[in-house]
């Protein structure tokens, strides 16, 4: 039975969502949790429902209720209404669930709904604004931002291609820096945003930093079509180093404002943010580098760090989820160069080193499986499919040794 304690969780949660979603009435709320039956907007059921699993997750009391949430957010997405009929609330709980609902969705239905929720975006012209902006107008141009976020990454991480061109929203301004204050993702997800006395601003960088990837990513995911307007692969290669050095500068001097009114553990989770975002840079630079003998050594060492961050993406109590497949597809994409180099190469000096970061991936899936507390198989059989390879590897140095004694 759900209790006032509880719904106020939910509430809270909602609160924070501010920054993207429409807010439940306490109406709707109410009906949603006694009478889910008679919710004409079938999205709501599916978007509450999800909010409640977040909270039941986080709160070993409530575990219990864990198995009814997931099944009414099954029964919500069986109403066809949620995926043909264009209207916000069905936008935000789309992304979010594509995003976060982990303990739901497979890495298909995550695109299959991320996909429906940017056509549902184009079709309400979510990135339209007036010229004077009000708080509304901002909640609905950082809602199709995020989604932005969300197809860069869906395409990145399952090979899918991008829905939201970054040609085509060129000319989008990024939401007001003064609305994406109210990301505050340091504070804890189920704390007061506004509890501090002081203006926190890690978080409005740290987003406006992302949407700012995400324009690049979509531009390099395209290089045959957008290349020659931005000096071709090279050129775009250049604009995503300048984003590196500018985003490690900008939070770094952000924290370090910060830090006299910050708990360790808020601090622990700005710098896991940091080294978050020079993971994602390195990541998008080893798919950008053309395949050219001249690249080679900075293609490798860009792996080779990739791999070293692995431990350090994650602290015993903090995970920065952002699109949860992308914490799990991602590190493959480096881990492939450092083997193919061993296969390829296993006199080199640099074997053991190797062999060490492909172990350290190893080691990464298996913290992450504990962290995220998924329900989902995906996570176990990858972990499989790293140690089948590092099996592989081993087996490649151990015959180059033998041969050469």
């Amino acid at each position: 039975m759900l209790n006032n304690e509880f719904l106020q969780g939910s509430l809270n949660v909602s609160n924070l969502a501010d920054l993207i979603a429409i807010k439940p009435s306490d109406q709707i709320l109410m009906e949603v949790v006694f009478e889910p039956a008679s919710v004409t907007q079938r999205s709501w059921v599916l978007y509450i429902n999800f909010i409640f699993l977040i909270i039941s997750n986080k709160d070993q009391t409530l575990s219990h209720l864990t198995t009814s949430f997931r099944h009414n957010i099954r029964l919500a997405l069986d109403d066809a209404k949620i995926f043909l009929e264009p209207n916000e609330v069905n936008v935000q709980a789309l992304t979010m669930l594509s995003c976060l609902g982990e303990d739901y969705t497979s890495p298909s239905l995550s695109w299959m709904l991320a996909s429906h929720a940017c056509r549902q975006a184009q079709a309400l012209n979510l990135h339209l604004t007036e010229q004077h902006y009000s708080t509304e107008q901002q909640r609905r141009l950082t809602l199709f931002w995020v989604l932005f976020m969300v197809d860069k990454a869906c395409s990145l991480a399952f090979g899918h291609p991008i829905l939201l061109p970054s040609k085509l929203y060129e000319n989008v301004p990024l939401p007001d820096f003064q609305h994406l204050l109210k990301f505050r993702p340091r504070h804890g997800q189920f704390n007061n945003a506004h509890s501090q006395p002081y203006s926190s601003t890690f978080g409005a960088h740290f987003l406006t930093q992302n949407i700012k990837l995400a324009r690049l990513t979509g531009l390099i995911l395209h290089i045959p079509i957008n290349g020659a307007q931005y000096g071709g692969r090279e050129g775009l290669i250049s604009y995503l180093d300048d984003w590196d050095v500018s985003t490690r500068q900008i939070l770094s001097e952000a924290r370090e404002l910060e830090a006299d009114n910050a708990s360790e553990e808020q601090l622990r989770g700005m710098s896991l943010a940091i080294r978050l975002m020079r993971f994602k840079y390195l990541h998008i630079l080893v798919l950008t580098l053309p395949e050219d003998v001249q690249y080679t050594t900075l293609r490798l060492e860009s792996s080779r760090e990739a791999l070293s961050l692995l431990p350090h993406l994650s602290s015993k109590h903090h995970v920065y989820r952002g699109i949860f497949w992308t914490l799990l597809y991602y590190p493959f994409t480096s881990f492939f160069v450092v083997f193919n180099h061993i296969t390829c190469n296993p006199e080199a000096p640099t074997t053991s080193e190797d062999l060490d970061l492909l172990n350290t991936t190893l080691s990464y899936f298996q913290s992450m499986k504990a962290k995220l507390h998924t329900q989902s198989v995906v996570p176990s059989e990858l972990e499989k499919m790293v140690e089948s390879f590092i099996q592989l590897a081993r087996s490649a140095v151990s015959k180059d040794t033998s041969s050469c004694t």
